[in-house]
């Protein structure tokens, strides 16, 4: 069976297949595909998840293993594997071939992928996952696509934007849809839902801002702490919405904590962070940040995140920008504490 990004949400109101390979071109498709099986696994009960890395040396047997250890804390369980080339290779190709023939009961296996070959999506262990359950395949969005695109993303925020609205955010994303929808999540959380015309949706996504929150990020992960003090009081000044800052921050946080704890294989860095709102001019400064620190100190830094949200939204103890600034400066501590 194949499913395609948009239709998976339908699907799994209805069903849950004991296998599912999301691979293709987008990674935000890719994310939020897989994000969406994990949420509907975890409410019907498959509460272990184990994952599997393919890296350079893998031992396949780890797959047969994991098919056939029972569970000691959940009856259902989610074997998640992660194959970054789409490329198992021949013991690769036999071992989830020889899974999906005696797939094990009460066990899902999610295996994710990136762009796979016209002739590797017809090879056998693609079939083979087809046959067990589906493939959903995450194409690239063409530029005639595009708009809709945009739109039906708006309309599912809450927002029915005018067609300049559109248009605005067609150019300023120029086809990158990780890009899109970080503005689409801005615009939500700065304009909230109602109609959204050309001029509103300049003035909530001006590039200012972008490149500002960007620079503060940029400041704090290289744990230049005056910098960092700097940037923020300058956003302030310039009327910069607490919540839009609280966003940019969790969103690094977020990439560093976890680079720091998932360890992609290099090649990989990339490909990773871009799928964290990371792109390539920052990645150097994200790598450098979760090269330093302890992991414990950078997940307590993102839960801390929350505390700060209550805040900013009112129901919680402090000033909004006092609780950035202390969030702010004890990342940029921990960054620079090598």
């Amino acid at each position: 069976m194949q499913i395609k990004p948009h239709d998976i949400a339908r699907h799994l109101e209805r069903d849950l297949l004991p296998a599912y390979l999301v691979a293709g071109d987008e990674p935000l498709l890719i994310q939020e595909s897989v994000d969406a099986i994990r949420a509907t696994a975890r409410a019907q009960g498959y509460d272990e998840r184990e994952v599997l890395e393919v890296e350079p040396g893998f031992e396949w047997e780890r797959l047969h293993h994991a098919a056939g250890n029972l569970s000691l804390f959940s009856e259902r369980r989610l074997i998640e594997l992660r194959l970054p080339d789409g490329k198992p290779g021949s013991q690769g190709a036999k071992a989830i071939q020889g899974y999906c023939r005696q797939a094990p009961p009460d066990t899902l296996l999610l295996v994710i992928s990136g762009r796979l070959p016209g002739k590797t999506r017809q090879s056998a262990w693609v079939k083979a996952l087809e046959g067990l359950g589906a493939m959903v395949y995450c194409w690239p969005v063409g530029g005639h696509e595009f708009p809709g695109w945009l739109r039906r993303r708006l309309q599912a925020h809450g927002l029915q934007p005018s067609d300049d609205a559109v248009d605005l955010l067609v150019a300023r994303s120029e086809g990158n849809l990780l890009a899109a929808n970080q503005e689409i999540e801005k615009l939500a959380l700065l304009h909230g839902s109602g109609p959204l015309d050309g001029d509103t949706a300049a003035a909530a996504v001006a590039d200012s801002a972008r490149y500002e929150l960007n620079d503060l990020g940029d400041a704090m992960l290289a744990g230049e702490r005056g910098r960092a003090y700097h940037v923020l009081q300058g956003l302030r000044e310039e009327g910069t919405a607490a919540p839009l800052v609280l966003w940019a921050l969790a969103r690094d946080l977020r990439a560093v904590a976890d680079l720091r704890c998932k360890r992609p294989p290099r090649p990989e860095w990339e490909r990773f962070l871009r799928a964290h709102g990371v792109f390539k001019p920052r990645v150097p400064r994200v790598v450098g940040a979760a090269r330093r620190g302890r992991r414990e100190d950078w997940l307590h830094l993102l839960a801390r995140c929350a505390g700060v949200d209550r805040t900013v939204k009112g129901v919680g103890e402090g000033r909004p920008w006092d609780e950035l600034a202390r969030l702010v400066d004890a990342a940029a501590r921990l960054a620079a504490a090598g």
